[in-house]
């Protein structure tokens, strides 16, 4: 709930700059960087006035994976919204990961399942599906170490 509270504060504080709508209804995506671990998250973006943002909590590793999944609409804490998660490696021939994440609080969604089966730079796509029947998706590029 704090790291909500945080994230709403710092995109309000920030005039939402960091929230501004993209051309199209394209995803928001993350830098890759093959160094990054603990904190690796999405840059929030507003889709059609939706922000959606994935944080993987502590550090990338192999084995089970807790991800947070941070849904605003109009600044206001979205409920009831479907998210899944699917992980892909950047490279082909990897079966992906899927997973549903749950709400555990308004607008703070907690993934149930994930796993990283192997090291390497992997792609998590976040879909949010809301009861009016919209979608959207959103990116996060992380690296996860091999042991």
């Amino acid at each position: 709930m704090t790291r909500m509270i945080l994230w709403l504060a710092l995109c309000l504080g920030l005039g939402l700059s960091a929230c501004k709508k993209p051309a199209s209804n394209a995803s928001a995506t993350a830098p890759a960087s093959s160094g990054l671990a603990a904190s690796s998250e999405t840059t929030p973006r507003s889709l059609q006035g939706l922000a959606i943002r994935t944080e993987l909590t502590g550090e990338a590793a192999l084995g089970e994976a807790t991800l947070l999944v941070y849904v605003l609409k109009d600044n206001e804490a979205v409920s009831g919204a479907t998210v899944n998660l699917q992980g892909d490696m950047s490279h082909a021939g990897m079966v992906p990961v899927i997973a549903k994440a749950n709400e555990i609080s308004p607008g703070l969604y907690q993934s149930e399942g994930f796993r990283f089966t192997m090291a390497g730079d992997w792609i998590i796509s976040t879909t949010v599906s809301l009861a009016s029947g919209e979608k959207h998706e959103s990116e996060l590029r992380l690296n996860v170490p091999s042991k």
